[in-house]
């Protein structure tokens, strides 16, 4: 009989632990915006062109991210207690078309820096290629 209430108790706790919601670790974008600031002042002049523009990137878009979470978050507020799952969404999804041309733009700038480099790297593949005999 001891066992049998062991094992229940053993059964329920790991069920419990199973089936209980996974907390959800959400990124801290004030976290990584001071983190890619610290690599940029500790390194500055040091960083090569290419990663200080991804870092100058990054930083740019997790700012835009923290600034839209946080008009999403006053526009919420401002609903009331009494608002629905679908007000909700519709008022967040308003703010984000607020910020989708920023976002664009964002990505075609990063885009286009991935072009010129890629251009740069076959040019550089065919001088090397051109310069070294065969043979």
């Amino acid at each position: 009989m001891k066992k049998l209430v062991t094992f229940i108790i053993a059964f329920a706790a790991t069920a419990s632990i199973l089936t209980a919601a996974p907390e959800r670790k959400g990124r801290d974008l004030q976290k990584q915006i001071d983190r890619i600031n610290a690599v940029i002042e500790e390194k500055g002049d040091d960083l090569a062109e290419g990663k200080a523009a991804a870092l100058q990137h990054r930083l740019a878009v997790l700012e835009l991210q923290q600034a839209v979470r946080a008009e999403v978050k006053e526009v919420v507020e401002g609903l009331g207690e009494d608002a629905t799952k679908e007000d909700i969404k519709e008022a967040a999804k308003e703010v984000r078309l607020t910020y989708k041309d920023q976002f664009q733009a964002l990505k075609e700038d990063r885009r286009t820096l991935r072009e010129e480099r890629r251009a740069n790297r076959e040019a550089v593949e065919e001088e090397v290629e051109e310069s070294t005999p065969e043979g």
